[in-house]
């Protein structure tokens, strides 16, 4: 395994606090495995972890700079460092509004979820031209069961 987990300019390991303490050891043993180290509490600097349940158990607020630990294992799958942003919890309400956009419309016109997405990707993000983009699909591409 590569390490993926270090600074590139520094070459110090990246620290990491990870929530909740049951995805606590699952998660260190990938990350200093991949060259990173894990803190106990919040130091600073340190990139902390929690999981898409714990973001639904508390507010946002007291997660802001927060990421999603799903990160490290999709960095792990890619063997890449992902742009954190992507992950990070502050952009997870739009995430979920835009995943609720994307099963409501897959319903509606009888599409998969991906050809939504890639559709919603190439309209870059405007609903209203997702939609007329689906009709217009559905009409070529009628629904068969």
């Amino acid at each position: 395994m590569s390490y993926l987990f270090v600074d590139p300019i520094d070459a110090t390991p990246m620290v990491f606090s990870v929530q909740p303490k049951d995805e606590k050891k699952r998660l260190a043993s990938i990350i200093t495995t991949a060259g990173g180290s894990v803190a106990s509490g919040f130091p600073p600097g340190c990139i902390k972890l929690i999981t898409r349940e714990e973001t639904q158990k508390n507010s946002f607020k007291s997660q802001e700079g927060h990421v999603f630990s799903c990160w490290v294992d999709n960095c792990i799958k890619r063997n890449v460092l992902l742009d954190m942003n992507d992950y990070n919890v502050k952009n997870a309400e739009d995430v979920e509004m835009a995943m609720t956009f994307i099963a409501r419309v897959s319903i509606k016109f009888k599409v998969s979820k991906r050809k939504v997405l890639e559709t919603l990707h190439i309209n870059h993000g405007h609903g209203e031209k997702t939609i007329e983009d689906m009709d217009i699909y559905r009409k070529n591409h009628p629904y068969k069961s």
